[in-house]
């Protein structure tokens, strides 16, 4: 009877030990990663390329989300953008978690790219020299 009683003892101190360690865990403050950008620049230009480099600075073992407009678009520590058109407008963060999504970080800080247009002066300006060329032939 003796054995029993203590069983049960050591099952409730174990219990116990457990869901102190558990409410710990959850009261800490999540970490939030670091974004930084290459090349490290505040504007970005239609036709440019850039990576973004996202890292939890404590530990490690983390999983990486990637969100555009608090959409989903990569699950790697780095997203790059090719050849940045209208399209790539939008608010950028990403997010780690370790231990199949257990435990998840706050969201990183904003990349926000806006105002990408794409340029066809360029275009205009090649079509109108070589019009002005055919013309004088």
């Amino acid at each position: 009877m003796h054995a029993l009683k203590f069983n049960v003892f050591i099952f409730h101190l174990c219990q116990a030990r457990f869901l102190f360690y558990f409410s710990a865990l959850s009261s800490e403050k999540k970490p939030t990663p670091l974004v930084t950008r290459e090349p490290d620049s505040d504007k970005l230009y239609a036709g440019e390329s850039v990576s973004l480099n996202c890292k939890v600075p404590v530990s490690s073992g983390w999983e990486y989300q990637w969100y555009k407009d608090e959409e989903n678009i990569s699950s790697n520590s780095n997203f790059i953008i090719h050849n940045a058109s209208s399209s790539d407008n939008g608010i950028y963060k990403c997010r780690a978690n370790r231990d199949k999504s257990i435990y998840k970080t706050e969201m990183s800080d904003e990349r926000v790219f806006h105002g990408l247009k794409v340029s066809v002066y360029g275009e205009i300006f090649f079509f109108c020299f070589f019009c002005c060329i055919c013309s004088l032939k």
